[in-house]
């Protein structure tokens, strides 16, 4: 078993990985190079990892910042508990 490394059609940018049999054929776009290390998005080109430019690293933080900013956000559950909570509060000062 060995790894492979792929990356998007269109982009050329890492998608991902997978294991794969020994005598696994690559298939376009996939390679055995682990871009590790790489400035993210690393890209495939010509069966290489190539680091992102200086602007797409820049762009490819702040789309992380964002991604995780909009992931923080209460789930319903949480939201629907957290109003109970404010009546349960509310309705114990009210009765005191």
């Amino acid at each position: 078993m060995k790894a492979i490394y792929y990356a998007d059609t269109t982009t050329i940018f890492f998608k991902g990985s997978n294991v794969v049999a020994d005598d696994y054929t690559l298939k376009a776009n996939e390679t055995f190079e682990d871009p590790s290390g790489k400035k993210e998005p690393a890209k495939l080109v010509n069966g290489s990892w190539v680091d992102a430019t200086a602007e797409e690293h820049q762009q490819y933080i702040k789309d992380q910042v964002k991604t995780d900013n909009a992931t923080q956000q209460p789930s319903g559950v949480n939201q629907a508990m957290n109003k109970l909570g404010l009546q349960v509060a509310s309705l114990t000062a009210e009765n005191k």
